[in-house]
């Protein structure tokens, strides 16, 4: 049992995506399940990154407008989403776009701002 936990967490982070360390070391994380994002909105600095972890149900992660858009793909379960490294200033809006689930609360936002010790 303890060689199928081993190799899973290989799998789990081996896994392509845009930046691998953002799996592992994200500055925020964003708990995701039926029809919520908690939180709902966050404001971090630019260069910082948020994680979005479905904790139950199938959910994604759709940005509706910001200054970049991009997707991260729908799990099942327990699962991580995706990670995204903010190095843009701006507002993004997102959605989780299945089904309904954005009309039945499923939206958020993050606000990039520059960096306090600047």
């Amino acid at each position: 049992m303890k060689i199928f936990f081993y190799f899973l967490l290989i799998f789990l982070f081996s896994c392509d995506n845009d930046d691998n360390n953002d799996y592992i070391n994200s500055d925020f994380i964003v708990n995701v399940g039926s029809y919520y994002y908690n939180p709902q909105h966050l404001e971090i600095e630019l260069g910082q990154s948020v994680r979005w972890i479905n904790s139950s149900g199938f959910h994604d992660v759709e940005i509706t407008s910001g200054p970049i858009s991009f997707y991260l793909d729908a799990c099942s379960g327990s699962c991580v989403i995706g990670a995204y490294t903010f190095n843009q200033l701006g507002t993004y809006n997102y959605i989780c776009s299945i089904s309904n689930h954005a009309q039945q609360g499923m939206i958020g936002s993050i606000t990039v701002v520059e960096n306090i010790d600047n």
